[in-house]
């Protein structure tokens, strides 16, 4: 009996093997409900969703931060941020700048975005990147007429979406928040931007809204003014 099932076997595999490499490109890949490009859309529409729902303030934002701390991946964005500067540093400076990094930046985002909460949403592009990235483009449209472009670098791996980066017209927030940091390390070492991200967090921790935005000395002289303009054209 097992000298018959081991002759079954032997003859199964082969003929398996012949019919999976004849099966046209793609046809083995993970079924999702969606294309990339859906589900690309469907995050921006979902973010923005939360950012205007019409409830009291503080639930507004604990709706949308547990939104962003949900779908950024932090490991991968940090890292893009630090830059050659991730190789060099410790282990034990790696594990606390990263959780620094949700603590300090993922606030000041909530923030920048709640401050369209107003305004009316339509998406006008979402092409393909690279392999799986997709880049969602949405105008921005206040009461008054102003608007302002805002692009989201969407990765679709495994019927999941989630977001790299936030491109204000045309200006990313990751390549800013990684020259800043390129900078304060240059001047002051691993050691020096640990401390002011450790200054920032407590400040956060402390509830003050001045520190959850994100400031010149953490985001950049050029995003921070960006960022202020875009939302000077909304009401």
């Amino acid at each position: 009996m097992r000298k018959s099932i081991a002759a079954l076997r032997g003859r199964f595999i082969p003929v398996l093997g012949a019919v999976l490499a004849a099966l046209p490109v793609g046809a083995l890949a993970s079924t999702c409900p969606a294309s990339d490009q859906a589900m690309a859309e469907t995050f921006v529409r979902d973010l923005y969703d939360r950012a205007t729902v019409k409830v009291a303030d503080g639930a507004a934002e604990e709706n949308l931060d547990a939104f962003i701390r949900a779908k950024v991946p932090v490991g991968i964005v940090s890292r893009y941020a630090l830059g050659v500067h991730w190789r060099r540093a410790t282990e034990a400076q790696r594990a606390e700048y990263e959780k620094l990094f949700g603590e300090t930046v993922f606030p000041g985002l909530t923030e920048q975005i709640l401050r369209y909460r107003a305004a009316a949403y339509t998406i006008v592009d979402n092409r393909l990147l690279q392999s799986n990235d997709r880049l969602v483009t949405a105008i921005v449209k206040g009461a008054r007429g102003g608007a302002v472009k805002v692009g989201w670098r969407i990765s679709v791996d495994e019927c999941t979406a989630t977001a790299t980066d936030m491109i204000v017209d045309g200006v990313s927030l990751m390549v800013m928040k990684r020259q800043e940091y390129a900078s304060v390390i240059s001047a002051h070492g691993m050691g020096g931007l640990l401390e002011r991200m450790r200054l920032k967090s407590a400040r956060i921790r402390g509830g003050t809204d001045a520190d959850r935005k994100l400031s010149q000395s953490e985001m950049g002289q050029v995003i921070e003014d960006l960022l202020r303009g875009a939302a000077s054209k909304l009401p």
